[in-house]
C-alpha cells in the first residue's frame, strides 16, 4: 500500500454502491462510471443514475441468486468538474429469484472485467453471494452452465449500465478507477472501461461476509 491517503476518484465519475443482505449479513459490490453530461447535472440527474443502476443489478446480477439474498439499496456519489460532490441513494428491495437453499455467507462467484490495461493485481472483480448447491459441479467448481449464464449477465449488466442516460448525463460508460502504481498514489487516479465480463470456474471466499469471530 503506498504511503499518505488515497487521492478521491476522477472527476466527472460517479462511484455506484450496491449494497444487500443475505441471511441477515451484510454485502456490497463497488463499481465507478465516467459520466458525459450536457449543461450541469444535478441531484436529480444523480438520484435517475441510482434508481437506473439500481434497476440493472437486480435485473442482471442478483436474479440468479437464492432467495435469501436481497439487493437494498444503491448509493451514488458523483463529482462534477465544478468541485465538490452530489449524492443520492435508492432503496428498493430486489430478492433473488433462485428458490433453493444457498452455499455458505463465504462461497461466491467471481465475475472478472477485462480491461484495457495490464498492470499486477488490483485487476477489477465482483464477488456474488447466494449461489446454490446445484450449481457447482464438486467441492472446487462452478457448473459450466453457470459460468456461461453469468458471463452473460455480466455483459448485459455492462450494455444496461452505458445504455443510463438523464436529463444532464448524455453517457454514462462502466468501469474501474486505478489508484496506484508502482507503489505510488495516481495523480489523478485513471478510469478503465469494462470490455466484457469472465467467469471463473473455481468457487471462491469472502471470509468477512461471515460475519465477526464469535
Amino acid at each position: 500500500m503506498p504511503v499518505g491517503s488515497k487521492p478521491q476518484f476522477p472527476v466527472d465519475v460517479s462511484k455506484i454502491i450496491f449494497e444487500g443482505t443475505m441471511a441477515l449479513k451484510n454485502w456490497a459490490n463497488i463499481f465507478y462510471a465516467l459520466m458525459g453530461f450536457s449543461g450541469t447535472p444535478t441531484a436529480v440527474d444523480v438520484l435517475n443514475l441510482a434508481v437506473a443502476a439500481h434497476n440493472a443489478y437486480g435485473n442482471r446480477l442478483q436474479v440468479d441468486k437464492s432467495d435469501t439474498s436481497t439487493l437494498q439499496s444503491t448509493k451514488v456519489i458523483y463529482l462534477p468538474p465544478g468541485g465538490g460532490e452530489i449524492t443520492a441513494e435508492h432503496a428498493a428491495p430486489i430478492a433473488g429469484t433462485n428458490h433453493t437453499t444457498p452455499l455458505p455467507n463465504n462461497c461466491a462467484l467471481a465475475i472478472s472485467w477485462p480491461i484495457d490495461s495490464y498492470y499486477r493485481g488490483g485487476h477489477p472483480r465482483t464477488y456474488l453471494d447466494s449461489l446454490s448447491e446445484g450449481d457447482t459441479t464438486d467441492h472446487v467448481n462452478w457448473t459450466s452452465a453457470v459460468q456461461t449464464g453469468f458471463e452473460t449477465h455480466g455483459a448485459d449488466f455492462i450494455s444496461d449500465m452505458n445504455a443510463i442516460t438523464t436529463t444532464h448525463f448524455t453517457i454514462t460508460t462502466l468501469g474501474t478507477v486505478r489508484f496506484a502504481s508502482h507503489n505510488a498514489w495516481l495523480a489523478p487516479p485513471e478510469f478503465f472501461n469494462y470490455t466484457a465480463a469472465t467467469v471463473h470456474p473455481r468457487i471462491d471466499s469472502q471470509r468477512r461476509r461471515l460475519g465477526k469471530e464469535a
